[in-house]
């Protein structure tokens, strides 16, 4: 598994959702492959061909930027691209979760 770099904000929450397309008969290489980054993980409702990655604790936007990249370059992977970002602090989330 991949670390994650040493300038990572812990107070910061950061999630990512990737639409990842792939040729069926590449799915569980592809994710094992994904899930093998820090912080990936594929979604079980995922379908055949279409794979929905969450991505958490991203430090910075080129760390989101190149482990997209990197998913994009996993052989059987015909596209990648980010449909949901968000940033909020671990304080606002604990609220939330208490209200």
């Amino acid at each position: 598994m991949t670390s994650l770099p040493q300038n990572s904000t812990p107070d910061l929450v950061k999630l990512a959702g990737v639409l990842v397309r792939c040729q069926p008969s590449r799915r569980a290489v592809v994710i094992e492959q994904i899930e093998a980054q820090a912080g990936a993980s594929v979604e079980p409702e995922s379908s055949e061909d279409a794979l929905i990655v969450i991505i958490e604790e991203t430090p910075t936007t080129l760390y989101l930027t190149e482990q997209i990249t990197r998913i994009q370059n996993i052989q059987g992977v015909l596209s990648a691209a980010l449909i949901y970002h968000h940033n909020d602090t671990a304080e606002t989330g604990n609220k939330e979760m208490a209200s």
